[in-house]
């Protein structure tokens, strides 16, 4: 009657957390049916009252049997599939599932999504688990650095554009905040560089000064920051291939 689960119980977790794994995955149901799923085991853990005893619910069904298919699941062209993503979101609240979703490849399976046109609620979702996976401390494994350092950095700047910001606003704190992770490796910061980074921050940099667009003071510090880093590594680059070419 305390509040940790007994062994009992957490069994019978896992055995639900692999039916409704096992739902999902099911390639015989419709992708309909398969989404269905993922709006019940959504339901089923909102249904805790307080936030302590919602990690406890998502933690006792944090099984890669559960998570996988999910993923594969997100991947399936459909118009409802940010309901994927909205329970992938509620997987980023405990550090056990959000390093199960990033080890599992929740990277690779945004990425995938927001290649493709896509249901603003969806870009809302996606974006938002691909910031929150970047920005934890549990998932900052090689692993995980170095799928952030493959993202396509030019879908990420496209995310950036006014066109976006009017639909879903939030997202351009949260792309900023990815950019900022994948400043970490070199690799990151040469996929930002070829892909224009340093370009499109200075236009939102003049659309900030020109007052076309809003931006809050942490976009406004992001695009300072991210700017510099790159400016600087660019020179840095720039200076080692010359002192490269002078030794030949």
């Amino acid at each position: 009657g305390g509040l940790a689960l007994d062994q009992r119980e957490l069994d019978l977790k896992r055995i639900q957390a692999e039916e409704w794994g096992g739902i999902m995955g099911d390639k015989d149901l419709s992708v309909s049916e398969r989404l269905a799923m993922a709006v019940r085991v959504h339901s089923g853990l909102c249904e805790a009252e307080e936030y302590h005893v919602l990690q406890r619910s998502i933690d006792a069904v944090s099984y890669p049997e559960l998570i996988s298919p999910l993923l594969d699941l997100s991947r399936i062209p459909h118009s409802l599939n940010y309901i994927t993503f909205r329970l992938m979101l509620l997987f980023t609240n405990t550090r056990d599932s959000i390093q199960l979703l990033a080890s599992l490849g929740a990277v690779p399976a945004v990425m995938h999504c927001l290649a493709r046109p896509q249901s603003s609620d969806c870009i809302r979702y996606a974006v938002e688990v691909l910031s929150r996976i970047c920005r934890s401390r549990h998932c900052m494994k090689a692993r995980t650095l170095s799928e952030i350092a493959h993202i396509d950095a030019v879908i990420l700047i496209v995310y950036t554009s006014s066109y976006y910001y009017d639909q879903i606003p939030q997202a351009r704190l949260q792309l900023l905040q990815i950019m900022k992770t994948m400043l970490i490796t070199r690799k990151g910061r040469q996929a930002l560089l070829r892909a224009g980074a340093v370009y499109a921050l200075l236009d939102l940099q003049a659309q900030n000064k020109r007052g076309s667009g809003w931006f809050s003071k942490a976009e406004v510090s992001l695009l300072e920051q991210i700017k510099s880093e790159l400016l600087y590594w660019e020179s840095a680059s720039v200076q080692a291939s010359k002192r490269l070419n002078s030794k030949k």
